[in-house]
């Protein structure tokens, strides 16, 4: 067993192979004062970069090792098995559990002195330990961090776990992988309601959700490289008990036995359909129905000098794609089925602000293009019967959609959401597609049924247009209110 620290396993390799601080630094893509730190041990390689780290440095030592032909030595001197065949899988793994060793060995006087794992019990006090751990922790984040639930997405919610997160500072860009239980949401339609609600407040987050049996056998929550929690979450009894650990090499290791890594995903975040796959463009607006909750404004069914502006500001590439959208968006209106859905408030926000996202394109309609924009939607909704416009109007059941900025498309054979790109203060990915099929539908019908509900009224063109006529002066002030 590995119990020699990471620089002396490193200066080892580096003597046996005769390589030279210089020639390791060009290797892994280093500075040479950074080898020189390591093999002193007055600093450590980070925990995000030592697995790439110890692979590239591993790879040189094997290789010179093949060269000056002496693998036997190099067996025994590092005790590696005489049927070692991966002599570079071999090195890596041994500088691994030498960089563990340093992290064990690399506490703290405060943390030598504290008790290792920390346990809380009673709901009250769980709930106020993560709340207060979070707190702290998440403006420390630099970006990228990766939070692990072994846990259901809608338990989590009953227990009020979200409102952990709910941090109000600057939001930082992070990864949450977590289980979803869809036998649940068949059974309870309406917990859509609950799946947007979280990913339209955490828009800086990347969410990604998983079948919930693949992530049942363990009750963890792990901030990669900070600390890892066990808990016993109860049915209407909420978190009973919580266990912490923040010892790094400890988290490391629960984090490698337990990580999400291969488990089929059901939703997961992306940063556009559109650049990673232009075949997805084609695909989705080829059928002949589509169901759109739109929170951004009516991005389509733009003025025809909407179009042409947007064509004339772009470059090449982006004008092709935005002329190509224009004549799809033609033949759709020509053919398809199309149901259109705007809550009110994030309908009367586009008035004021004109910003949209033409799929990946960003525009600000002026206050004329804005009211001509509705005009030409009620043209269209009186020229075709097969575009429904229906706004949503609130009531204390869905107050979720209150501050909407997660847009919902669907041709009913594949659908994603999108975020509103002014609500996100990080880069994080803009978009989620939903692979699982069954998770799709269940969240399409969600969507679909919206329009035979109560709470969503139909806006037929005539009454568009009159409204248009009733209210123009309004609409005016309305719409100079951003350049005032």
């Amino acid at each position: 067993m590995i119990v020699e620290t990471y620089p002396i396993a490193l200066k080892k390799f580096m003597k046996f192979t005769k390589t030279k601080s210089v020639t390791l630094a060009e290797r892994i893509g280093y500075d040479v004062s950074y080898i020189s730190k390591w093999i002193n041990g007055a600093k450590l390689p980070s925990s995000r970069a030592i697995e790439r780290v110890n692979e590239d440095a591993a790879a040189l030592f094997a290789e010179t090792i093949e060269k000056l032909d002496r693998r036997e030595d190099c067996c025994r001197y590092f005790s590696f098995p005489d049927t070692t065949e991966d002599l570079t899988f071999a090195i890596s793994d041994y500088l691994s559990r030498a960089y563990r060793t340093s992290l064990q060995n690399g506490r703290t006087e405060k943390s030598k002195k504290s008790w290792p794992v920390r346990i809380v019990t009673s709901h009250q006090k769980a709930a106020h330990f993560l709340k207060d751990l979070f707190r702290k922790k998440i403006p420390t984040l630099t970006g990228k961090e990766e939070l692990v639930i072994y846990g259901e997405f809608f338990d989590f919610y009953d227990d009020g776990f979200w409102s952990y997160l709910d941090v109000p500072s600057h939001y930082k860009r992070l990864r949450i992988r977590i289980g979803l239980d869809k036998e649940k949401l068949r059974r309870h339609p309406k917990y859509v309601t609950r799946l947007y609600a979280v990913l339209n407040r955490f828009m800086d987050a990347e969410f990604t959700f998983y079948d919930f049996s693949a992530l049942s056998d363990a009750n963890l929550i792990i901030l990669k490289d900070q600390f890892v929690i066990q808990y016993s979450l109860q049915s209407h009894r909420g978190m009973m008990m919580c266990s912490y650990i923040d010892d790094p090499a400890v988290v490391h290791d629960i984090y490698e036995r337990f990580g999400v890594h291969h488990t089929p995903k059901l939703l997961t975040h992306i940063q556009s359909p559109w650049n990673d796959d232009y075949g997805y463009r084609t695909s989705f607006y080829e059928t002949s129905r589509f169901c759109f909750f739109l929170t951004n404004g009516i991005e389509y069914l733009l003025p025809q000098e909407v179009f042409d502006r947007l064509i004339s500001e772009s470059s090449a590439d982006r004008a092709g794609n935005i002329e190509r959208l224009c004549i799809t968006w033609e033949e759709i209106i020509a053919k398809a089925r199309v149901s259109l859905i705007v809550p009110t408030p994030s309908f009367m926000r586009y008035l004021e602000t004109g910003h949209i996202d033409l799929t990946d394109v960003q525009y600000t309609l002026t206050p004329s293009e804005r009211i001509e924009h509705l005009k030409v939607i009620a043209r269209t909704l009186t020229q075709s019967q097969c575009i429904t416009l229906s706004t949503m109007h609130l009531s204390p059941a869905f107050l979720s959609y209150k501050e909407a900025n997660l847009s919902f498309y669907s041709n009913y054979r594949m659908s994603f959401f999108k975020k509103n790109t002014l609500a996100m203060n990080s880069q994080a990915d803009p978009f989620y597609i939903i692979v699982d099929k069954e998770l799709d539908k269940m969240v399409l019908d969600y969507f679909d049924s919206m329009t035979k509900a109560s709470y969503c009224q139909p806006c037929n063109g005539p009454e568009l247009e009159s409204k248009i006529r009733i209210y123009q002066h309004m609409l005016e002030k309305i719409t100079s209110l951003a350049g005032a």
